[in-house]
């Protein structure tokens, strides 16, 4: 499972924002989500390494990528 998430608890609100506008436009509503709620969503899965960290922590080509600001959760996980 793959998943790519807005964080409701990264940065200042931003986020908070701009799904409340995105959600005024579009029929797709979206919620934002903590870390621990979007961790529940691997529950009973094996997350693949780094685990749950912010996008640009995931794997980063070089270490200056994962300073980038980003407001999303990522995981990987497999089904044992």
């Amino acid at each position: 499972m793959v998943i790519s998430h807005a964080a409701a608890d990264i940065g200042n609100g931003d986020m908070a924002s701009i799904t409340s506008r995105l959600n005024e436009l579009m029929a797709q509503q979206s919620t934002p989500r903590d870390r621990a709620q979007v961790g529940w969503l691997f529950e009973g899965l094996d997350l693949v390494e780094p685990g749950l960290v912010r996008v640009p922590e995931w794997r980063p080509a070089m270490a200056i990528d994962a300073t980038a600001a980003a407001q999303m959760w990522p995981g990987v996980a497999l089904k044992a």
